[in-house]
């Protein structure tokens, strides 16, 4: 027996909600993503950041490579102006620091040009093994030296060596743009410590480190029987209401025989520079990604408008049937 049942016409509603569907999964839902514009703006201040972050390092990695150079003009200095003239600083140095101990504490006129080579500004050469700092030696402990490493305190001996002397050399610490002596406190009794002055090297012992008033600080005994060197800087790490004392003693003679004029291994590799590069490396990529997006979505914009465009364009009118005409038999009726 035959189904004589009419099929019924197959629905179009699922097929015309299936696109809808798929249209709705496709688009970008609000707040998961951002467009190029925001995320090249997102990228740039990740940039900024890391640049911020890695600023202190890449200021000190400079700093430190101005000291080595400093360093390396003053052992090329001593060396070319001969040992006769080396001599004749060193003596005057000796004779300074008598005065000073006999005197009444106080700096002499002659105090800025003791110890002064020419075409440098650097007196000595600071070294100390245990925090890894090697750094130049200027006189007097003003910002101007300070900023460009260690500096002398004007009252008290000139950092020569010899019985009866006490030499104070003073740094800043916990400053962006140079080391100092940010890592003293880390120094221990038994350290060791090295001044390389002229064409010599004095080598001295840590016997104590303490924490000091700034008006304890200020104090600077001479003893008669004792060749001493402080090293000074501000503590509290920001607050900087006291001072950390370190006092070394010299060794004479010396457990290793240091050589002057050596080459400062400061600064070393500067890893920040990694950090810097993969950053606009990372910057970079977004941008380049951002411009190619951007260029896709207008492609996709105008094809969409192009698109709807010849949607909306009227249709092309068509020609109307009629009889057919012989063209022969036009004629013949016209003649």
């Amino acid at each position: 027996m035959t189904d004589t049942r009419a099929a019924a016409p197959p629905s179009t509603a699922p097929a015309e909600a299936a696109p809808a569907r798929g249209a709705a999964s496709k688009r970008p839902r609000a707040g998961l993503s951002l467009s190029p514009g925001r995320r090249v703006i997102v990228a740039t201040m990740v940039w900024l950041g890391v640049l911020v972050l890695l600023y202190p390092s890449a200021a000190q990695w400079f700093e430190q490579r101005a000291q080595s150079i400093a360093t390396r003009e003053l052992s090329s200095t001593v060396e070319k102006v001969g040992p006769t003239l080396r001599h004749q600083l060193l003596d005057a140095a000796r004779g300074y620091n008598q005065r000073f101990a006999l005197g009444s504490g106080l700096p002499g006129d002659d105090y800025r040009d003791t110890l002064l080579l020419p075409s440098t500004d650097v007196i000595a050469r600071l070294r100390v093994p245990a925090i890894d700092l090697d750094q130049p030696i200027r006189h007097t402990l003003d910002e101007s030296a300070l900023v460009r490493g260690v500096g002398h305190s004007e009252n008290s001996s000139l950092p020569i060596g010899g019985v009866g002397t006490h030499a104070v050399l003073g740094a800043h610490r916990g400053v962006a743009e140079s080391v100092g002596f940010t890592h003293l406190p880390e120094v221990k009794k038994g350290d060791l410590i090295h001044i390389e002055v002229m064409d010599e090297v004095l080598t001295y012992r840590v016997t104590s480190t303490e924490v000091l008033e700034p008006q304890q600080a200020a104090l600077h005994p001479v003893y008669a029987d004792r060749d001493i060197i402080s090293l000074i800087t501000c503590t509290p790490l920001g607050v900087n209401s006291h001072r950390f004392v370190v006092t070394a003693d010299r060794l004479e003679p010396p457990p290793v025989q240091q050589t002057a004029g050596q080459a400062s291994m400061l600064p070393r590799f500067p890893y920040w520079a990694l950090g810097v590069a993969a950053a606009t490396i990372g910057l970079a990529a977004v941008i380049v990604h951002a411009r190619r997006e951007h260029k896709r979505e207008r492609l996709a914009a105008f094809e969409e408008g192009l698109a709807r465009m010849c949607e909306s364009a009227p249709a092309a009118p068509t020609a109307a049937a009629g009889p057919s005409v012989d063209p022969t038999a036009e004629t013949e009726r016209i003649r």
